[in-house]
């Protein structure tokens, strides 16, 4: 399958990557591409930089929001170059870590708080309590709190 885009040149200033948890705002990371690549993926040599949403940017978020939460999705990463919306990941966004790291909020944190809000818990089961997963299930960590995935609840 190909997917086929207009170039944006202004992609040199960078592609902004746009969490969103529960259809709100949960953070954003600015995507550079290297001085001799249009590619501004950070595995690819682009570089992170923080950012603040512009108010087009926020207008895309609230646009947008109402939609995927009528479609249950959680969450959700898309892509603006210069004001225009060029992706959305629904799939597998990226861009958590990369926040963080430059001094954004918790967003995997967020992600757990909405969890456990449309769940009916103030705070998870501790581990000590729940069933032995199966081999094939994964563990995750979000602000000192530890789950597994991949078995009945």
């Amino acid at each position: 399958m190909w997917v086929i885009q207009r170039f944006v040149p202004e992609v040199k200033h960078g592609d902004k990557r746009i969490l969103l948890v529960d259809g709100e705002f949960a953070g954003a990371v600015n995507r550079v591409p290297a001085p001799d690549d249009l590619r501004s993926n950070m595995v690819r040599g682009g570089a992170a930089q923080a950012t603040e949403l512009t108010p087009r940017e926020r207008e895309i978020c609230e646009a947008l929001g109402p939609a995927l939460r009528e479609r249950r999705l959680l969450f959700a990463g898309i892509d603006v170059i210069d004001g225009n919306l060029t992706d959305i990941n629904v799939t597998s966004p990226t861009g958590i870590r990369a926040i963080a790291r430059l001094g954004g909020p918790d967003v995997a944190a967020k992600i757990w708080d909405v969890i456990e809000k449309k769940r009916g818990r103030a705070s998870p089961v501790p581990l000590m309590f729940l069933p032995l997963p199966p081999v094939s299930a994964t563990f995750r960590c979000a602000r000192g709190r530890a789950w597994f995935s991949g078995f009945p609840r």
